[in-house]
């Protein structure tokens, strides 16, 4: 039970990770200069599940972290493991874009506010 408890933690961690860096304000500005550099790597900032795998991925080079064991060889380990915490992450990131989604309203509700006062003021 205790391994299923660590898949759902890692899954945890890494959705507010990926959340977090895709989606908040506060990494606006990385976000807007990565977006610069390549489409692709603008498609990567801006999405929790494409940087998740990423960030799955690092997390399981950690030293000491133990893969779920399903067979007897650790390539198999690593990859199901590491798809394990994806597909839980996916569901995490589910529940927190649904959460998210009125802050986000909010947000676009002042920009469109900020623009007609400025047009106004033109």
């Amino acid at each position: 039970m205790e391994k299923y408890g660590n898949l759902l933690i890692a899954a945890l961690c890494c959705a507010a990770i990926s959340h977090t860096l895709c989606i908040t304000s506060i990494f606006k500005q990385p976000r807007e200069y990565l977006s610069k550099i390549h489409p692709k790597i603008e498609q990567l900032v801006h999405c929790p599940w494409c940087l998740g795998h990423y960030i799955v991925f690092l997390y399981l080079m950690i030293p000491g972290i133990k893969f779920f064991p399903a067979s007897d060889y650790n390539l198999v380990n690593f990859i199901i493991t590491w798809f394990d915490i994806i597909c839980i992450m996916g569901i995490i990131h589910y529940v927190l874009l649904r959460a998210y989604e009125p802050v986000a309203k909010i947000g676009a509700q002042r920009k469109i506010d900020k623009l007609k006062e400025a047009k106004k003021l033109d």
